[in-house]
């Protein structure tokens, strides 16, 4: 894709800076505004007061902005070879995971296992695209909140399996432009009905 293509030169030092953020080190223009800005994520009554050193909101909202980062990353870490230090920054906050496969050909069932394992379980919106999976990783059915599941243009996909009826909020499937797809689950009519 465009996007995939785009990102394939960006610096990867840079990359790497931005999955290790610690927002709270850093810096502002004017000094105040830094001070209000953490006082305002820590939920301060003073927005004017010294702002703590550490927070539980900072961690959550560090790992937050990481996983993203890590998320729109993945493929270049991938193609380096450093699926590893990517798949860890995803965090255990992320809500939407993108990932187009197209053209990769180290997105191999074991590394699709591997990001499965690393996918937090916090995960509602989920798109694999372009890779050439026959099946989906069975640890992908500890994603109990997933609501959408996006798995388009996956050349080779036969199938979906019989746990994804287990997966109780999830309302939307697509599985369009797939070409060896041949079974969809009869757990998914119950899912269809509650919808």
């Amino acid at each position: 894709s465009l996007k995939t293509g785009r990102e394939k030169y960006f610096p990867r030092r840079l990359l790497e800076a931005a999955m290790a953020v610690q927002l709270q080190k850093g810096n502002a223009s004017v000094e105040s505004d830094r001070v209000h800005i953490l006082n305002a994520i820590v939920d301060a009554d003073d927005l004017d007061a010294e702002p703590p050193k550490e927070h539980e909101q900072y961690t959550k909202l560090n790992g937050i902005l990481r996983g993203r980062m890590a998320n729109g990353a993945l493929r270049n870490g991938i193609d380096a070879g450093l699926d590893e230090t990517y798949l860890s920054a995803l965090g255990k906050d992320l809500k939407v995971f993108q990932f187009d496969a197209s053209n990769c050909d180290a997105f191999t069932p074991a590394l699709a296992e591997k990001l499965a394992d690393a996918l937090p379980i916090t995960l509602e919106e989920l798109t694999l695209t372009g890779s050439t999976l026959t099946s989906l990783p069975d640890k992908l059915k500890k994603l109990t909140k997933l609501r959408t599941l996006n798995l388009r243009c996956n050349g080779k996909l036969e199938s979906l399996p019989e746990w994804i009826g287990d997966l109780h909020d999830l309302k939307k499937v697509s599985i369009a432009e797939n070409k060896q797809f041949t079974y969809l689950p009869h757990s998914l009519t119950g899912i269809a009905k509650k919808h």
